[in-house]
């Protein structure tokens, strides 16, 4: 969100094309916008006709010859161009005559037109401009987040941004010729480097300290396949929330929010139109079925485990929760569940997934940032020159770290979505204590996951099929066990995600050797669903333990107390042309839509 406003300056127009009104002898045409709303930010783009020298105001106002600095309605922002002695600051634009401005529009604009002045004198006009308000989203009328959270919410408006500078600040839109350093690869950094290319800049560069891009999402193909062959899962991210129903009204309500990862595949694939292995598909994801196997003190008489089905049905499986005033207890959670109003029962959510496995996303940006991006460049330091650059200062990832000498790349820019845990033993420029703080005391949770292959699908051909599918087992520890929602029915080997642990238990669990966790992992398994699992082992798995990786040193941002609060709107600024993306710089964490949003 911040850094998109960030961007701004550097846009394209939205608007479409718009014809000046004719002068005598017009300097300067206006070419966009041709259509505004209230209280948003808007981009000037002019064409200058001859020499245009001195100092150069725009306005909003009355159309015609009648229009006056003195009577505008709006000064949007005056500059000096041109042959002007204090015009130097432009020397980056042709002829030190900048074409793109940053308009703020006021919240009760109405009709008028843009002029230019120079020195005072009308030297251009646009045609009158049409207002239109944006269409209030569905339930708009209630009461929002900031009604909700007050003033100081944990959230950032790029508009209200750019609005506590003074106009001449933002007025000017900075050149396209600057350079910009994306460190990181995951997602944050891919779609950073979409969103300055389709904006036509195009001097970035991704440095990567791995050897591939995707940051988080990573995918375990076992046993050397192919996406095709369905033997994977997930060691990452798994799954995107898509829509709910409510079964009372039969309504469905898609999850807008996750709507922007379903936009970036459409244009991923549009991009690659043409490439069938790029293209980004979806398909449902199970994430809840009836024959998983539950948590319970009681066990069938083969001492197999029961399922979610049989513990809510069957009278011998019951286990009823002991508290010390049931009735208290009943009344406090149908009050609970009255005030919520939402309920299994009552509210179905339909998940969705990527077809081939996730990582197929950041591989649809490979054919565009492959002649960009630096691989195994391990960052370790930043400098802030006098010239107002930065120094990237990275040795190559697994070389001698006493001896190997720095790479260093020099970018005006620096958009940074590294993990806030690498960076704390980074050499740094002197950033504002707050930043600093933050960056020393976010804390990162652990994740362990462990990917399995099996001979056959076994689960799928118990006296109670188990098709796909995620259940939560805590004794044994195996945490979250999730059945593939893919290739149901099909023949062959099929991998399952057979433990996935967070935070200490993670931190426990890869303590361990993996030898000595599989181990575990498999007598857990063999508990649960018998001797068909030994039967069905190929050895075949992969762990994946966050807080152990090089490159991430953590599995998500997960802060505590009071440090959202007080470290989040460091983030927002801009120190030392550090601008910080990734999932830490924004208010909601883990999800892939966070990295999106924070770039």
């Amino acid at each position: 969100m911040r850094s998109s406003s960030f961007l701004w300056p550097f846009a394209s127009s939205l608007g479409s094309l718009a014809e000046a009104v004719p002068l005598n002898s017009p300097s300067v045409k206006f070419i966009s916008p041709s259509k505004v709303s209230p209280g948003s930010a808007q981009n000037v783009v002019l064409k200058y006709s001859g020499d245009v020298d001195g100092d150069l105001t725009l306005s909003y106002g009355a159309c015609g010859s009648e229009a006056t600095v003195s009577e505008s309605v709006h000064h949007i922002g005056s500059t000096h161009i041109g042959q002007h002695p204090l015009a130097k600051r432009h020397l980056d634009h042709q002829d030190k005559r900048p074409t793109r401005f940053v308009w703020l529009t006021s919240d009760d604009i109405s009709g008028g037109c843009l002029s230019a002045f120079l020195d005072g004198e009308l030297i251009g006009q646009s045609d009158e401009l049409d207002v239109f308000k944006r269409l209030a989203r569905r339930g708009e009328k209630k009461r929002s987040f900031a009604d909700v959270a007050g003033d100081d919410s944990l959230w950032f408006d790029g508009v209200s941004y750019l609005k506590q500078k003074q106009p001449d600040d933002v007025f000017v839109s900075a050149t396209k010729n600057k350079t910009f350093g994306i460190l990181g690869g995951g997602m944050s950094g891919l779609l950073s480097s979409l969103i300055l290319d389709s904006v036509d800049i195009h001097n970035w560069k991704i440095l990567e300290s791995s050897e591939r891009i995707g940051g988080r999402i990573r995918t375990v193909y076992l046993n050397d396949t192919s996406p095709e062959d369905g033997q994977y899962h997930e060691l990452g991210p798994m799954r995107f929330p898509y829509e709910l129903t409510d079964s009372e009204t039969n309504e469905t309500f898609p999850f807008m929010d996750q709507r922007m990862i379903f936009q970036l595949a459409g244009v991923l694939n549009g991009m690659n139109a043409g490439n069938k292995s790029l293209q980004v598909e979806f398909w449902d994801w199970i994430q809840s079925s009836p024959n998983t196997p539950v948590d319970s003190p009681f066990r069938r008489p083969d001492g197999t485990w029961p399922t979610k089905a049989e513990v809510a049905n069957d009278p011998a499986y019951y286990n009823p929760p002991v508290y010390h005033n049931e009735t208290a207890a009943e009344e406090a959670i149908e009050a609970l569940d009255d005030l919520k109003g939402i309920t299994p029962e009552r509210i179905r959510i339909k998940w969705v997934t990527v077809k081939g496995s996730l990582s197929r996303l950041p591989a649809a940006f490979e054919p565009y940032v492959k002649d960009r991006v630096q691989y195994n460049a391990k960052v370790n330091g930043l400098h802030y020159n006098k010239n107002n650059t930065l120094c990237v200062f990275w040795k190559p990832s697994g070389s001698e770290p006493f001896s190997t000498p720095n790479n260093v790349e020099n970018f005006d820019y620096v958009l940074n979505s590294v993990p806030l845990n690498l960076m704390k033993f980074w050499k740094m420029p002197r950033y504002s204590s707050l930043l600093k703080r933050a960056i020393d005391r976010t804390l990162y949770a652990n994740a362990c996951k462990v990917a399995v292959q099996f001979k056959t699908r076994f689960w799928e051909h118990l006296d109670r099929p188990i098709i796909g599918g995620c259940t939560r087992l805590t004794s044994p520890q195996l945490g979250q066990v999730c059945y593939p929602s893919w290739h149901i029915n099909s023949t062959g080997p099929g991998t399952m995600l057979a433990s996935y642990l967070s935070d200490y238990e993670a931190t426990a669990a890869c303590a361990m050797s993996e030898e000595e966790h599989l181990a575990y992992i498999t007598n857990a398994l063999i508990e649960v669903h018998g001797d068909v699992v030994e039967e069905n082992w190929t050895g075949n798995y992969k762990r994946q333990g966050w807080e152990q990786e090089e490159h991430h040193a953590g599995a998500f941002t997960m802060q505590i107390f009071g440090q959202q609060h007080l470290y989040l709107p460091a983030f927002y600024q801009t120190e030392f042309n550090t601008v910080f993306i990734g999932e830490a710089a924004t208010f909601t964490h883990i999800w892939i839509l966070v990295r999106l949003r924070a770039r």
